[in-house]
């Protein structure tokens, strides 16, 4: 892809930039990530089946139990996997190279993100829990339980402003033909971490947006959960449930289809994330 990667751009450039690449060449992107896209999508619609059922399910009450609980793990990393693969895909639409030659840069880096954004989870789990780290009424240290229940969110936010210098990572690390993830990272990392300002900007605006586009996209699948909780709760006082046999079928459909949808609208985040990496790179040139 010819780009004019290797410019000083401000954020409203990159992202300008970012959208007339995925606009030029949508189709291409389709026709050579749509199997794995595809699978991508059916998987996040199994899982978002499962979580449905466990949560509002006849059998919710007695929890999530283990098999659940390895489905749920055994998806999440078919996820991440499938997430490497596309992402292999558009590095190689970007350096003209195939899938293959970045195959094992993309899973790599994709299971550190989502071991990362696993952790980060996790705390904000723990923390919306309202649970924090001691019972409540009992103090830790002098501090209520509802004091560490926001320590935990002030962390879990830190660690995603932490995450910000990823941007530059991801691409620097398929750019740098030679670099090694665990001898590279930090260097590249301490380079995204001065131009701190900058990518926050990136992952503002296209976080904003996604979660404008993804609002409008899962629309239909938001609808589906209420109609299912509404009959979760008319059942909980003796009610019958009014959906059809096919509710479930539907709700996978709905799910899958605007997963695949958003996963190649998201592509853009990368293509952003691309031409940031360009400018930070044109601005060291530079200097």
């Amino acid at each position: 892809m010819e780009t004019e990667l290797y410019k000083d751009r401000s954020v409203s450039g990159c992202i300008k930039a970012g959208a007339a690449l995925l606009l030029t060449h949508f189709s291409t992107l389709i026709c050579r990530l749509w199997i794995p896209g595809l699978l991508y999508a059916l998987v996040s619609g199994g899982l978002y089946l499962l979580f449905t059922t466990t949560l509002l399910g006849e059998g919710a009450a007695e929890g999530i139990r283990l098999a659940e609980s390895l489905l749920f793990l055994g998806g999440e990393m078919a996820i991440v996997a499938l997430f490497g693969y596309v992402l292999a895909g558009v590095m190689g639409l970007l350096q003209e190279n195939g899938v293959k030659a970045n195959l094992m840069k993309a899973m790599k880096i994709s299971f550190l993100l989502g071991a990362l954004l696993f952790a980060i989870g996790q705390i904000v789990v723990l923390a919306i829990g309202g649970f924090g780290l001691a019972p409540t009424g009992v103090t830790i240290a002098g501090a209520s339980s509802s004091v560490w229940m926001w320590a935990l969110l002030i962390i879990a936010t830190g660690g995603l402003l932490l995450l910000v210098p990823f941007h530059y990572v991801t691409i620097k690390y398929f750019f740098c033909r030679e670099a090694k993830l665990r001898k590279h990272l930090l260097p590249f990392y301490v380079t995204g971490l001065r131009h701190w300002g900058f990518l926050f900007g990136i992952s503002f605006f296209t976080t904003f947006i996604a979660v404008v586009v993804g609002a409008l996209l899962f629309l239909p699948v938001s609808i589906l959960f209420l109609a299912q909780l509404q009959s979760a709760v008319g059942q909980s006082i003796g009610d019958a449930s009014g959906l059809p046999t096919y509710f479930p079928l539907l709700q996978f459909a709905s799910v899958a289809l605007c997963t695949l949808l958003f996963l190649f609208i998201s592509v853009w985040a990368l293509f952003v994330s691309y031409y940031a990496f360009g400018a930070i790179e044109a601005r060291g040139a530079k200097s």
